[in-house]
């Protein structure tokens, strides 16, 4: 039956439809089918690419909002002195803070100090690595740096921590100063042993900025009227100590400096090719024959281009020109009398006996002691201008204590000018890598360093 039906509706369709031409016979028919399965597949596609941007965009997410969301950032620096940095939130310094003494004296300069303001992180601590080797904290043959880096986001704190490294090695590199520069990342609870408290590495950056910038600064808030006259006998005598113990070294270093200059001169008298005057009957010093347009043999003419480079070095290190063989004569004759641990030790308990404000006596006995060279008198008279009169009001001492703060920085600066005047040759990267490799266990070198 059921065929039966599809036959006869099959031959009632025949017999409704128009007949077909031969050219519509042979045309061949549209096909339906791949516009359909092509608009299956693609809409498969497009759900498929947003199944993967949500998981992309739920994986991707955290990395994201640390990538745009910034935070200021807290770098230690450590020598022997210590400076903390704070930065905004492009790494640009913000605040300087010392942390210790001796980063009071590389801070002593407050022009130096806002110079670091508005530099990178990298800049500032380059910077601070000059200062240090202007004051001299370079001289010694175990040398190291460490930097600790702090902020929000652990992998902005890490990409400073390195370029902050480099920056650092290049600098000493270039120096020829074998220096071993340790960085590492840290947290806010880290840097509470400096001095650096706060509950986030935000909140240590802003209480930074709210800081005074030296320790002698903040423990100078604390004099008051009532106690500035102890207060400043108590300053004093500590900044007195400080110019004693250079004095005691400036004297040492002189005593033995014109001893060699005065061998030196003495040889070039009694040298062979010393022409002499008078028909060569006296012979002529280095200052006679420095102004002779006489010819000179080799073997003279060398000791005199070596005393004429001592010269130069003995002026640049003590300001004092010596321009004759008396002068040499007088001054090293002084000095030879002149016993520098027991003069150290005579102005120290000097100083300790102050209990009053009368320092200019004390300053005159001190002087006395040393009216064979004035050069040296004239030195410590302006160590101590503007210093002996006791101040009258806490403006007044904080004032005084500023000045006697960079004139110990000058001093440490004058102590080190000769080394800083070495001519070194720059370090390799493999040299330096070498360097490292030889100190083991950089924390451990570090520790085993006094500090």
């Amino acid at each position: 039956m059921k065929r039966n039906i599809k036959k006869m509706l099959s031959e009632e369709l025949d017999r409704l439809a128009p007949p077909m031409s031969e050219e519509v016979r042979s045309h061949p028919l549209p096909q339906g089918g791949p516009e359909q399965k092509t608009r299956r597949p693609a809409f498969r596609r497009w759900v498929a690419l947003a199944a993967a941007a949500v998981l992309v965009l739920i994986v991707a997410a955290p990395a994201l909002y640390f990538g745009t969301v910034r935070h200021p950032s807290v770098v230690l620096l450590e020598i022997n002195p210590a400076v903390a940095l704070s930065t905004d939130l492009s790494d640009v310094v913000t605040a300087v803070v010392s942390r210790n003494g001796d980063g009071d004296l590389m801070l002593a300069d407050q022009d130096f100090v806002d110079s670091l303001i508005g530099k990178s992180s990298a800049e500032a601590a380059v910077l601070l690595a000059d200062r240090a080797m202007t004051l001299g904290y370079f001289e010694e043959t175990d040398n190291a740096v460490r930097v600790s880096v702090a902020n929000e986001v652990g992998f902005r704190a890490n990409n400073l921590r390195r370029d902050l490294s480099r920056s650092l090695t290049d600098y000493f590199c270039r120096k020829g100063v074998m220096t071993a520069v340790l960085s590492r990342q840290v947290s806010a609870a880290d840097l509470s042993g400096a001095g650096l408290a706060g509950q986030s590495v935000d909140q240590i950056a802003q209480a930074l900025s709210d800081s005074p910038v030296r320790v002698q600064e903040a423990q100078d808030q604390l004099v008051t009227e009532d106690n500035l006259n102890q207060s400043y006998v108590e300053r004093f005598r500590s900044y007195a100590l400080e110019v004693v113990q250079s004095i005691g070294q400036t004297i040492k270093d002189k005593k033995a400096d014109l001893a060699e200059l005065q061998e030196l001169s003495d040889r070039i008298l009694a040298h062979e090719e010393n022409p002499g005057k008078l028909f060569g009957l006296i012979p002529q010093d280095y200052w006679e024959l420095s102004e002779s347009e006489e010819p000179l043999g080799e073997g003279i003419s060398a000791l005199m281009a070596e005393m004429t480079d001592r010269l130069a070095d003995f002026e640049a290190d003590y300001e004092q020109e010596i321009d004759s063989e008396a002068s040499l004569f007088f001054l090293d004759q002084f000095y030879q009398t002149l016993d520098p641990d027991q003069l150290a030790q005579l102005f120290t308990d000097l100083i300790n006996s102050i209990a009053d404000l009368a320092f200019g006596l004390q300053l005159d006995l001190l002087l006395s002691f040393l009216n064979g060279d004035g050069s040296l008198t004239d030195w410590i008279s302006g160590l101590f201008e503007g210093l002996a009169e006791p101040p009258q009001t806490v403006e007044d001492y904080a004032d005084q204590s500023r000045q006697m703060l960079k004139q110990e920085a000058g001093m440490r600066a004058e102590a080190a000018e000769a080394f800083n005047r070495q001519e070194r040759q720059p370090i390799s990267e493999e040299d330096y890598r070498a360097y490292l490799d030889s100190l083991g266990d950089l924390d451990d070198y570090w520790d085993s360093l006094a500090h």
